[in-house]
């Protein structure tokens, strides 16, 4: 692997992959999360989904002009006419074009749940030590008790925004985040890559370097807008990869559309062990307020097939900053 996050080819003129699959669970067939059909024919989920989803119309508004229209999450906030992203769409490279409309990539655009092994991809453990360095307590009450490590009296009312800057970089970077390093490292090399393989029949991915970790403590506030990653202006051949660290329900995890612009928002119940494949450069999501007793802790990630991806995508050169 080099600094860029690029999986290389375990020799001169290989075409393998630098990984070993012995110890990696996920033999069973991927299992297909909440679909639209599903959520459609069961009222009482319906109902109690559109209830959670109250107050979020406008964001969900943008979010779907974003992902028909191509507009980006700047100028949708700004409420400007600007042209769609689609107009930047002409002059792009025709091998991508070509594998972005392929079955492999299709069949990875699917929403899905993967399991695998924690106790060979150590993740949480990795991510209770680093987090154990800046606040000892961590390690009494684990990752869903982190805001009563921070602060024993945790107030729905209290941002955790300063908390969580100390994690994503600096923290990462360390000495104390070297276990997280390996560990991710040892879970794209032997689990995503052999994943993504499967599909693509790619000999080498692009990945994202440092995996994003998401915190979110029982709050009275959301993180973040509803939106997809093409609004942020990310290339179409990335897939998204969600790892929860915690067990994931109900208002405390990650809300999604199952396919593009079908707009049957549903939460990813997830348990440690499971992570969740999705399209997310076309496909709407989002996090709302964390109204349960637990904090959540995630880790998320993007991956492109070589095949699939455009060392200089079009729809970025004009962007809006």
């Amino acid at each position: 692997m080099d600094a860029s996050g690029q999986l290389k080819p375990s020799g001169e003129g290989s075409a393998a992959f630098e990984y070993t699959p012995r110890g990696v669970a996920g033999s069973a067939p991927d299992r297909e999360v909440l679909t639209g059909a599903t959520v459609a024919g069961d009222a009482a989920a319906q109902a109690q989904n559109h209830d959670k989803l109250k107050g979020w119309t406008q964001g969900l508004r943008r979010a779907n002009a974003a992902a028909t229209r191509g507009l980006s999450l700047k100028q949708m906030k700004q409420k400007k006419s600007w042209a769609p992203l689609a107009a930047f769409q002409a002059g792009s490279n025709p091998s991508v074009e070509a594998a972005l409309e392929g079955e492999g990539f299709r069949a990875l655009q699917a929403e899905s749940v993967l399991d695998y092994d924690a106790g060979v991809f150590r993740l949480e453990q990795a991510v209770l030590e680093m987090i154990s360095a800046a606040e000892p307590r961590a390690r009494e009450t684990g990752l869903s008790g982190l805001h009563e490590a921070f602060d024993p009296q945790w107030q729905r009312s209290k941002s955790f925004k300063p908390h969580r800057k100390k994690m994503n970089g600096p923290l990462y970077n360390s000495e104390h985040g070297a276990s997280l390093r390996r560990e991710f490292t040892k879970f794209i090399c032997n689990f995503i890559a052999p994943h993504v393989r499967e599909h693509t029949r790619c000999t080498r991915i692009y990945f994202q370097s440092t995996p994003s970790l998401r915190i979110q403590p029982p709050s009275n506030f959301r993180i973040g807008y509803p939106h997809t990653d093409s609004m942020y202006f990310h290339q179409r051949g990335q897939i998204n990869f969600w790892v929860p660290l915690t067990k994931v329900y109900d208002t405390n995890t990650l809300w999604l559309e199952s396919a593009p612009g079908r707009q049957d928002y549903h939460p990813l119940e997830l348990d440690i062990g499971q992570c969740a494949r999705f399209y997310g450069n076309q496909c709407t999501h989002f996090t709302l307020a964390n109204d349960t007793q637990d904090t959540r802790v995630s880790l998320d990630l993007r991956v492109v097939p070589e095949s699939c991806f455009d060392p200089d995508p079009p729809h970025s050169r004009g962007r809006d900053g």
